[in-house]
This record gives structure tokens, sequence and C-alpha cells, in this order.
């Protein structure tokens, strides 16, 4: 039962992380432009970080797939996620009422609910790194 929840919970966080990056993947320049809505600290960053993010998204997702990637993979999504979630909180505490972007211009999401999504990734995660280091 146990075993079957964490990889419930890592497959979740897989397909999230997989369609985040592909949905942004083929857009940089609108990236730039959720990051510019979101008034996030060193926009110098945003051209470079649209290029970058999408491909490690799915990376990171994709190696969750698998057994012995597990692990690598929860230690960088769980450090992105607290990013993300950092980035979020900052545009929330400033009152923007913005998309989070975390899906393109495909899906759109409130900072609240992807505030709250970020947290249920953080415990999947939290949990699914622990596991996989067992």
């Amino acid at each position: 039962m146990r075993h079957g929840l964490v990889m419930a919970g890592t497959l979740l966080v897989s397909a999230v992380f997989v369609a985040a990056g592909v949905m942004k993947f083929g857009e940089p320049s609108a990236l730039v432009a959720q990051m510019e809505a979101l008034r996030l600290p060193l926009p110098v960053m945003f051209p470079w970080l649209a290029v970058f993010l999408p491909g490690l998204e799915i990376l990171l997702g994709v190696a969750l797939w698998f057994r012995d990637w597990r692990a690598a993979a929860w230690l960088g999504i769980l450090p992105l996620t607290v990013i993300f979630t950092a980035a979020l909180a900052w545009a929330k505490w400033r009152g923007l009422e913005v998309s989070c972007g975390c899906f393109g211009d495909v899906l759109h999401f409130s900072l609240s609910a992807a505030l709250a999504r970020n947290v249920v990734i953080l415990a999947i995660g939290a949990w699914g790194w622990r596991e996989a280091r067992k």
C-alpha cells in the first residue's frame, strides 16, 4: 500500500513537471512575459531561464520514471519547487493577480492555486526522496 502511494505521487509529480516543461518548451518569449508579469527580481536572467527551465523540468520529470535516477531527480525537483514557490509567494505578497505561468499559455492557475499545488509537490517530493534513498 505504502509503495503504491509513493509511486502514485511520483507519477503525479512527474506528469506535472513533464507537462509544464512541454507546454513552455516552444515559447520562450511567452515564459519571459510571464516572469515579467510576476515582477521577479533579476530580469536580465529571464531569457536564459526561459530557454533552460522547460528542458530541465522535462528531464527531471522523466528521471522520476527510473529507479536509479529517482533520488537524484527529487534532489532537483525539491529545490526547484522551493524556488518556484518563493517566486509565486513574492508575486502574491506584492498583490499581483496574474497567472503563475507554470504551464505556459495553455493552462492558467491563480497564484494561490499554484502555491497550494507546490506545497503538495514538496510534501510528495520529501516523501518520495526519502523512499528513493532506501
